[in-house]
């Protein structure tokens, strides 16, 4: 009799060994599903934003490519204010190099940056900058930087962009009658106060004061 208690204790405690490592091995899996489940709504997560932003980007592609085309499609392009003839000359003036790129002067191969970004209205891209003109015309870091320290009238890369987005800005204030806000998004400007600063630095007015002066002109 005291053996077969003592066994029937015996079978007793390994029942309950087994039990609590069963339920020490239920837990484990718990947590490591929850984990894997946390780990792929993350993923799922990042790829969602991943897509929505390439869609995004893709938009402004379409929409950029939309007013490249509009503008060649025209049979006359906007006429430019009248302080930007000497420019509008001095670009139609302007003869591609012969000689490649690598054996252009700073001098040379900024003008010949600056009729390209100017002719394919490059800097309407919003993530216009060095990188893109580096892809563009497949130039190294360092040229593009001699390019415009050393043969450009411009301090910084930003400020040549700007600029050409001013003049753009500009030509639509007078040629079309589209909202200034409108205008302002479509030559690369996201902020409207940033926007009448720099209109305002350029040409001592407001973008709606411009457009008034030489609407009447």
């Amino acid at each position: 009799e005291i053996d077969r208690q003592r066994a029937y204790k015996r079978y007793a405690v390994m029942v309950a060994c087994l039990i609590g490592l069963l339920a020490i091995m239920g837990l484990f899996l718990a947590w490591y599903a929850a984990r894997q489940w946390h780990k792929t709504q993350l993923k799922n997560r990042v790829l969602t934003q991943q897509i929505k932003d390439a869609m995004i980007y893709r938009e402004q592609n379409e929409e950029l490519k939309r007013q490249i085309e509009a503008l060649e499609a025209a049979a006359v392009p906007p006429s430019p204010p009248p302080h930007s003839t000497e420019e509008s000359e001095r670009q139609t003036d302007y003869q591609s190099p012969e000689k490649p790129l690598d054996h252009l002067t700073p001098e040379e191969l900024f003008h010949y940056i600056e009729h390209e970004v100017r002719q394919r209205l490059l800097f309407l891209n919003p993530a216009f900058d060095r990188q893109t003109i580096m892809d563009e015309f497949h130039l190294s870091k360092e040229r593009v930087g001699a390019a415009f320290s050393q043969g450009s009238k411009y301090d910084s890369l930003p400020q040549f962009v700007s600029e050409l987005r001013l003049e753009y800005a500009s030509k639509l204030l007078v040629t079309t009658d589209l909202p200034i806000t409108e205008i302002m998004a479509k030559a690369g400007f996201s902020n409207a106060s940033v926007f009448s600063r720099y209109f305002s630095r350029k040409y001592g007015t407001s973008p709606s004061q411009y457009r008034r002066a030489n609407k009447r002109q």
